[in-house]
């Protein structure tokens, strides 16, 4: 089983939202260039459920989405775009994973870049997005 934003890398790269692993994608961190770019980040998760599924853990991960753009419109189009693109999937293997969901819990929400040197590059909108998930073997 692959961490969360592996398996969200891999929906969004087919999605076809104009986004490529390695030149405006990435997982753990984000790149000083491109500037306008998408960066996952695996977060806190709640302890795997054996009692709901019996012999098979069900897997309550989450992953932050952040989007990064010079253009405040474009950026926030690209944000709400992932949103609804990720918000509801539910039942599909991916992976070696069953996805039984994929839940927006928050977002897209602007990260204030007034007075912060590290947010003076572009304009960020972070995502948040709950899933549950058991190992498909």
């Amino acid at each position: 089983m692959k961490s969360v934003s592996e398996d969200i890398k891999d929906l969004l790269v087919a999605g076809g939202l104009g986004l490529t692993l390695g030149t405006n994608l990435f997982i753990s961190r984000l790149p000083d260039s491109p500037k306008d770019a998408v960066c996952l980040y695996d977060t806190s998760s709640s302890p795997a459920d054996n009692f709901v599924s019996g012999d098979d853990p069900l897997y309550r991960d989450s992953v932050e989405v952040m989007v990064r753009n010079i253009n405040y419109s474009t950026g926030y189009t690209l944000a709400q775009n992932i949103a609804e693109f990720l918000n509801g999937k539910n039942n599909f293997s991916l992976n070696n994973s069953f996805y039984q969901m994929i839940a927006l819990s928050n977002g897209p929400n602007i990260l204030n870049n007034s007075g912060n040197k590290e947010l003076e590059d572009g304009f960020y909108w972070s995502l948040n997005f709950n899933t549950i998930r058991n190992k498909n073997e």
